[in-house]
C-alpha cells in the first residue's frame, strides 16, 4: 500500500497545484516546484501528530517549500503557504490519505487555502461583523505579498465562518469555492438579531 500511497499523494499534488493555483509570480517552474514537494513531502509524521502541533509543522513546509522555489520566489511565503494548504485539503478528502495519516484528526487545525476569492468572502463576512477594529483587518493585496500576520488573521475569520456553517476549517475551502450564492448565504448576511 506504500507504493499506492506515494501514487495518490502525487496525484494530489498534481492536480492540485495548478498554474492558476500559483500563477504570476514572476519566475518559471514555480508549479512544477510545488508538485514535487508536495509529492515527497512526509506526511508519516502527521499520524501521532497531536492537532496542537500541526500549525509548527505546517510553518516548516511552508518554509521548506520556499526553500525549493526558483531564487526569486524563495521569499514568497504566501504562495508556498496556499500550495500546502490546497494540497491538505485535498489529502484530508482522499479516503486514502486521510485514513493512512490520520487527517480527519486535523482537520478543524488546518488551515483554509487562501486566494482572491476566499480572501473577498472572508474578508465580507469579518466586515458585516466587524470582527476587527479599524485599522487591524487584514491586510490582502496578493498572494504573493500574503505574510504569516494576514494570513493568520484570515485564519481566525475562516475559524469562525466554519464554526458557524459547522464545518472544520481545513474543508472550508469546499463552501468557499461554491458558486451558488444561496449556499453562501449564512456566510454573506449577518445574523439576525434577536428581539
Amino acid at each position: 500500500m506504500a507504493d499506492s500511497l506515494n501514487d495518490i499523494q502525487r496525484y494530489y499534488a498534481n492536480v492540485g497545484i495548478t498554474a492558476s493555483a500559483l500563477r504570476n509570480l514572476g519566475a518559471p517552474k514555480v508549479v512544477e516546484s510545488a508538485r514535487i514537494f508536495l509529492a515527497e513531502m512526509d506526511l508519516k509524521p502527521l499520524k501521532s501528530l497531536e492537532p496542537i502541533g500541526y500549525s509548527d509543522w505546517l510553518e516548516k513546509q511552508t518554509q521548506a517549500l520556499m526553500r525549493k522555489f526558483p531564487e526569486t520566489c524563495r521569499t514568497y511565503w504566501g504562495p508556498a503557504r496556499k500550495a500546502v494548504n490546497i494540497f491538505m485539503t485535498m489529502a484530508a478528502l482522499s479516503r486514502h490519505l486521510c485514513e493512512a495519516y490520520g487527517l480527519d484528526r486535523l482537520e478543524s487545525v488546518m488551515e483554509t487555502p487562501l486566494d482572491g476569492i476566499a480572501q473577498k468572502k472572508l474578508r465580507k463576512w469579518a466586515q458585516d461583523r466587524q470582527l476587527f477594529i479599524v485599522g487591524e483587518f487584514p491586510d490582502w493585496k496578493s498572494i504573493k505579498a500574503l505574510n504569516k500576520e494576514n494570513s493568520d488573521k484570515y485564519q481566525r475569520i475562516a475559524f469562525d465562518v466554519a464554526q458557524v456553517v459547522g464545518t472544520p476549517r481545513g474543508r472550508l475551502d469546499v463552501i468557499l469555492w461554491d458558486r451558488n450564492p444561496n449556499r453562501l448565504i449564512s456566510l454573506e448576511s449577518p445574523p439576525t438579531p434577536k428581539s
